[in-house]
């Protein structure tokens, strides 16, 4: 997977144009995520997935 960062310093898949992290917890969880859902990361690094809450 190709991607670079954003604006807001998250990795984000060049291809989708959407935020690594996300589709990593969408992965994880089986299912897309909703508008209002958050994924969180454990040490404040927006390079590391922690939860989704």
């Amino acid at each position: 997977m190709a991607f670079f960062i954003n604006k807001k310093g998250y990795p984000t898949n060049k291809a989708t144009d959407r935020a690594v992290h996300r589709e990593v917890a969408e992965k994880k969880i089986g299912r897309p995520l909703r508008k209002h859902e958050v994924v969180h990361h454990k040490d404040g690094d927006k390079k590391i997935l922690v939860e989704i809450i």
